[in-house]
């Protein structure tokens, strides 16, 4: 559909396990670290989640020619499991332990998958779910139908495609990159450059101490 998408790989288990090294000092090692995040969390970050998690990852942006607040800013990730089952059951266990940084306030399902609405102590909600080989995550306005959409699609992939097969509609997107730059996307510029000059203040106001002039 219309918007931006970026299409690749990205390994969070790598990504973790180096900020786990990171933040580990001489007073409290690596494992330490772990030990204190399994207890507040009721699963092993590692073992449970993210062990589970491959690094073939989607992620969509909706258009945002008519944005009018930031966090209307619509957006879905995707990645694929390799074992479904494990990963929806330590998620929903982590989950619980969120509270009160999140708060389960309704369930739909989109066909077979269950797709949760968390709210958060910030009033910003998130949809979250685990269905067709993959865990589905978007927030923002159009969150709903970005995350339904995708949940369809996802149902006529195979679980485990031939890395061999090739997408026809990739064509006019391939790049001649050295090995191991395999990603696609398509970036919606005309959008982004259209955003509301107040919005755009109000994001840079996150960041930067803008103040006004005398």
């Amino acid at each position: 559909g219309p918007g931006s998408w970026k299409v690749g790989h990205f390994d969070f288990l790598a990504l973790y396990l180096t900020l786990e090294k990171a933040f580990a000092t001489v007073n409290q090692t690596a494992n330490q670290i772990r030990a204190e995040a399994r207890q507040e969390l009721g699963v092993d970050i590692v073992d449970d989640v993210l062990a589970h998690l491959t690094d073939e990852v989607l992620l969509i942006t909706s258009p945002v020619v008519q944005l009018e607040r930031p966090e209307d800013f619509s957006w879905t990730l995707a990645i694929r499991l390799r074992d479904q089952e494990a990963f929806g059951k330590s998620l929903l266990t982590m989950i619980a332990k969120s509270k009160p940084f999140l708060q389960r306030e309704a369930t739909q399902k989109v066909g077979e998958v269950e797709i949760h609405r968390y709210g958060s102590m910030f009033g910003y909600d998130v949809l979250m779910g685990v269905g067709h080989g993959a865990f589905v995550l978007a927030g923002g306005r159009d969150a709903e139908a970005q995350i339904t959409a995708l949940l369809e699609a996802l149902k006529t992939m195979p679980a485990a495609p031939d890395p061999a097969a090739k997408n026809p509609g990739f064509d006019d997107l391939q790049r001649h990159l050295p090995p191991g730059c395999n990603g696609l996307a398509v970036g919606d510029i005309g959008s982004l450059v259209s955003i509301p000059a107040r919005v755009w203040f109000e994001i840079l106001d996150e960041f930067l101490p803008l103040r006004g002039l005398p």
